[in-house]
């Protein structure tokens, strides 16, 4: 190895190496430990004389500077791997330099940053800080750390944040014992745990001067019950040294306050009672210290009462401005909430939604809880969101605003419809088509499209067709009984049918066309058919009865005959009128035998009736009058006028009754002659049926 190689190797590199082998042998110059050698001058930290109450503002941020020593140095030291391998004589190869990145945009469409701001003067710096308020230099100190040393120097920044803290209305001023930026932070900070730095959310404690959450307030506070172990000879109690120093109360059931003041004070305490040890002092009768010691004691605590006093009543003040402050913040956070709610609803209001469709948003955080403005962006990433489902809920709720105002017009045809059927003919109502059943006549459907459109007068149009379908059912009907040739064979008291379910039930004559479940639809012909054994039932009633084949069943309901079968007895327990049990059988109108024979199972098939004579008709009647009158329901009508028609005109037995009597002066009302029943009552009348006493 030549001397210059030597010379090369020897030579100190800027990251205070040598250029050389890596090894055990290799060490850093000493330059220091050289007498000629100059010491190293030490580079002034800028955060020297900061106070460590100034740089605390409940983080953990230091008060380290690296980001303005690099500043500073500008350049950084390189690092070289020091292998362990043994010292080689060739020098090793210098590591390559990566090659600069180099921008292809052009400056004028460069985002512009602010990265140069942190090296701006110190001067420039505080110009700019003295237009910030608290909020914002509190942000400042958390952007580097040489903002933070510029606005927690006492000389540089001390008039910016007493400015900043004047300017923000009814806010308490410092105390002496506070400064500035702590003040601050304890007034504006985030709520931030001063011990664990924990967002748990802490308690402000405004006599201690600080932030706990719960877990470290139980750790760093005592209480005036706690256990403590007093100097001898003390004569203040736990409770006199609690009260006498800051402490806070309402997190227990006594006051609360910090450990280590309160063993400061113990110590002071022990203090005292150490200058008075040689003191003559003496216990009373009640167990109490007399004497110059505790003379001095009670001073200690009267000073530090006092102390305590202006700082409770100064706390007091600040928690009442913190209330309405955090009240004054809910109140612009709701504001801000509403604002950006309306904006949303004014949006959605635009493409067509109501206030209905949004009711499902009220609730979603995207709409009730963020305070920031409506952007563009915003607007378009919650369209795309929610108009989906928007669309859904508008599209339902438009179906159900058209079934609703259809029923609401349905609702107008039923009482058109009862309006106009009163006007008719009593004989012709029962045949009359449901309000729905009308909508199958064209006058009536497009009345009932048309909401503007008058439904009386498309019922009365109407009315001719309904006419002419009833005549066309009648025909039907006709052709189905063997009387085909006669004229109105429909009206013949043999003229019976029966429908083809299977809970069938007997109809005479037209009656068919009034029953509520004969047909889906008006128009078609009710799916009925002519019961040949109810018409021999008839035929042989009318010869127990002596009339002729011809007789109608109008006539056959003024006559009123009664039947009994004497092939079936009934007993009834405890009658209305003698109150005595009845044996006998059962008083049955020609249309009740008609069922009873076709319904009950006899011992023999022939049917065997009796026809009742005029007294026991009177029996009977009189008794039908005392069942009916037991029922409740409105369940009787008019035969003689439309006092009946409608939802709730039907009448009770002793209504009728009295309608029959005043209106139309008939004492003795005849069933299907002067009154009828609700054609679901007919059952009603079988259950009064009346036991006419028979002893054979």
């Amino acid at each position: 190895m030549t001397a210059e190689t030597e010379s090369e190797l020897k030579r100190p590199r800027l990251d205070d190496g040598f250029v050389g082998t890596s090894g055990p042998g290799r060490q850093r110059p000493k330059s220091a430990s050289r007498s000629d050698a100059p010491s190293p001058r030490r580079r002034r930290r800028y955060d020297d004389h900061l106070k460590e109450h100034d740089s605390y503002l409940g983080d953990d941020e230091g008060p380290c500077l690296s980001d303005y020593a690099l500043a500073a140095t500008g350049k950084k030291r390189k690092r070289c791997s020091h292998s362990q391998s043994q010292p080689s004589s060739e020098p090793p190869q210098k590591r390559s330099r990566r090659r600069k990145w180099t921008p292809t945009t052009p400056m004028s469409l460069r985002p512009l940053h602010f990265r140069a701001l942190p090296y701006f003067p110190n001067d420039c710096l505080i110009e700019i800080f003295a237009y910030l308020d608290t909020l914002d230099l509190l942000a400042c100190t958390r952007v580097c750390k040489r903002f933070r040393g510029i606005l927690l120097d006492r000389t540089l920044a001390q008039s910016i944040w007493g400015d900043s803290l004047k300017n923000v209305s009814s806010a308490p001023p410092a105390p002496a014992d506070v400064s500035e930026p702590a003040w601050a932070n304890l007034l504006f900070g985030d709520p931030i745990c001063y011990n664990c730095g924990g967002r748990a959310l802490p308690i402000t404690l405004w006599s201690l001067r600080r932030r706990l959450c719960r877990t470290c307030a139980a750790q760093q506070l005592v209480g005036a019950d706690a256990k403590v172990s007093l100097p001898v000879r003390s004569s203040v109690t736990i409770r006199e040294i609690v009260d006498a120093l800051p402490h806070a109360s309402g997190l227990a059931s006594v006051p609360l306050c910090d450990k280590d003041q309160l063993a400061g004070f113990i110590n002071e305490l022990q203090s005292v009672i150490d200058m008075h040890r040689f003191s003559d002092d003496e216990y009373d009768s009640d167990d109490q210290l007399v004497g110059p010691c505790a003379k001095a004691q009670h001073e200690l605590l009267r000073r530090r009462r006092d102390a305590c006093a202006v700082s409770v009543e100064y706390s007091d003040m600040c928690q009442l401005w913190d209330i309405r402050r955090q009240y004054e913040y809910e109140e612009r956070h709701r504001e801000l909430q509403e604002e950006r709610q309306q904006a949303v609803a004014s949006r959605f209001a635009a493409l067509g939604y109501t206030q209905i469709d949004l009711d499902y948003l009220a609730l979603h955080p995207d709409f009730r809880a963020s305070t920031r403005p409506l952007t563009e962006d915003a607007w378009g990433a919650l369209r795309a969101k929610h108009e989906p489902l928007l669309a859904s809920r508008k599209a339902a709720r438009m179906e159900s605003e058209v079934r609703r105002q259809r029923d609401e017009r349905l609702r107008q045809l039923e009482d058109a419809c009862i309006r106009q059927w009163r006007l008719l003919p009593p004989e012709d109502v029962p045949y009359m088509p449901s309000h729905r059943h009308a909508l199958e006549f064209e006058p009536v459907a497009n009345a009932v499209d048309d909401r503007d459109a008058d439904l009386d007068e498309a019922v009365q149009k109407a009315i001719p067709d309904i006419y002419t379908v009833i005549a066309e059912k009648r025909k039907a009907l006709s052709s189905m009984l063997p009387e085909g040739d006669v004229q109105d064979a429909v009206e013949l008291a043999t003229a019976v049918f029966s429908t083809s379910s299977a809970f069938s039930q007997t109809f005479f004559g037209p009656e068919i066309l009034a029953a509520v479940y004969t047909a889906s639809k008006y128009r078609t012909k009710p799916p009925v058919e002519c019961s040949e054994s109810a018409r021999k039932i008839v035929l042989y009633l009318l010869d127990v009865a002596g009339l002729d084949e011809r007789t109608t069943r109008l006539e056959m309901d003024r006559l009123d005959h009664r039947f009994v079968c004497m092939r079936c007895r009934a007993d009834r327990k405890l009658d209305t009128v003698t109150v005595h049990d009845v044996h006998g059988r059962f008083a049955l109108s020609w249309r009740f035998a008609v069922e009873h024979t076709l319904h009950t199972m006899h011992s023999e098939k022939t049917p065997y009736m009796r026809l009742l004579g005029a007294d026991q008709r009177t029996y009977v009647a009189e008794h039908e009058s005392i069942a009916n009158d037991r029922v409740g329901y409105r369940a009787y009508g008019c035969k003689h006028c439309n006092a009946h028609v409608g939802k709730d005109a039907w009448m009770t037995w002793p209504q009728v009754h009295a309608h029959l009597l005043t209106d139309h002066s008939i004492a003795r009302p005849l069933l299907e002659v002067d009154w009828t029943t609700h054609p679901r009552m007919r059952s009603l009348l079988a259950v009064n049926t009346v036991v006419v006493p028979m002893e054979t």
